[in-house]
């Protein structure tokens, strides 16, 4: 059951739809040539009557076309799922037409179903389990529902469920085994990714990703006219302090003071550990004022904590594009700024916050 609920996560299924979405609209694509070929076998099987099917696989090929290219569009679209549904019955009931206007259709044309179980595992590989396992009992009932309403009479019904079933079972099983191998795939492959984005020491977001979140934030917040400020943070005297005590003291220094900054940013924020003893966080919607107070607080809670009975303090540079100012720039131009005033609040005698104001210019300092 706790696999079931994995393989229909939305970041699973998200994941699924990137791998194999321009794939499946291909197998889509392809299938829809199969199914225009198809006239070829009715002229081998019945040259006489093969002319009045040409119209009916015309129509079997349009809607399968129509359905490919939902899928190449957008295979997780509504659009899309529901032609993939639809697509295959409008075929089958075209199927069990044509059979009729045959000589001998119905007993050349049974094995002709099984195609759908062909085809269906490669054109549904980026949807969810449960639609395709809907989607294979939906085509697989269709005929016999037909039947029963009066519209399939010329179908030997014991042959098309010898058939249909025979195959149904070992096709959904391997749909549910592609759907483990996947997951397996997924969940090594995210393990990977969190461990080339996370900071080995303090288990932060490293500088990549920084860089990658925090740019794709700052686009949005230039498209929607909203500020953005960034903090540029580090922790004084720092190579003194491996010096004097030790490296593992000092990295014991960096573990407490990023616990520290976590809590005081909003799950809207990035924040990340930038190399050394520097920090950086990305303040989503707040400006110069906002990205000051913010820096200002962790300024004085980390100067309250002290770290194996020492004293730590940071310096903290902030930037911002206020007011339209740097609305072009880039993430690595607010950090260029953030850095320049974290060097003037050094200058000006550490333990303190910078703003880096419009047009370059540097702002006075918070803190002792």
């Amino acid at each position: 059951m706790g696999l079931l609920r994995a393989v229909h996560s939305e970041p699973y299924l998200r994941a699924k739809a990137s791998e194999f979405g321009r794939f499946t609209g291909i197998a889509s694509f392809l299938t829809a040539f199969f199914v225009a070929t198809t006239w070829f076998w009715d002229y081998v099987v019945d040259p006489l009557n093969a002319t009045d099917t040409i119209a009916l696989r015309i129509a079997a090929t349009l809607v399968t076309l129509v359905a490919a290219a939902l899928l190449y569009r957008d295979v997780r679209s509504l659009g899309a799922r529901v032609a993939l549904l639809l697509a295959p019955l409008c075929v089958d009931g075209i199927l069990i037409e044509v059979l009729s206007r045959l000589e001998q259709g119905p007993e050349y044309g049974m094995g002709t179903f099984l195609y759908f179980f062909i085809f269906m595992p490669f054109t549904c590989l980026a949807q969810s389990l449960r639609f395709n396992v809907l989607a294979l009992t939906a085509i697989a009932l269709f005929p016999t529902l037909l039947h029963a309403l009066g519209f399939a009479a010329h179908l030997n019904m014991p042959v098309y469920h010898m058939y249909i079933w025979m195959l149904y079972g070992p096709i959904v099983m391997l749909v549910g085994l592609f759907d483990v191998l996947y997951w397996r795939i997924y969940c090594y492959a995210s393990q990977l990714e969190q461990i080339a984005n996370t900071d080995e020491l303090t288990q932060l977001p490293n500088r990549r990703h920084f860089l990658e979140a925090s740019q794709r934030l700052l686009r949005l917040a230039q498209r929607d006219g909203q500020s953005a400020s960034l903090l540029f943070i580090d922790i004084d005297h720092f190579k003194a302090l491996n010096d004097l005590h030790g490296h593992v003291t000092g990295d014991s220094v960096l573990k407490e003071v990023a616990g520290l900054l976590v809590p005081m940013i909003r799950s809207t924020d990035v924040i990340a550990r930038y190399g050394g003893e520097e920090f950086v966080v990305y303040l989503h919607n707040a400006d110069e004022t906002q990205g000051a107070k913010i820096a200002e607080g962790i300024r004085q809670r980390v100067s309250a904590q002290t770290s194996n009975g020492l004293s730590v303090t940071v310096s903290i540079g902030v930037a911002a594009n206020d007011n339209g100012y740097g609305r072009e720039e880039s993430i690595h131009a607010l950090i260029h700024q953030a850095d320049l005033a974290l060097y003037a609040a050094k200058r000006q005698g550490r333990n303190r916050v910078v703003a880096h104001e419009a047009r370059g210019r540097i702002s006075g300092a918070l803190g002792t």
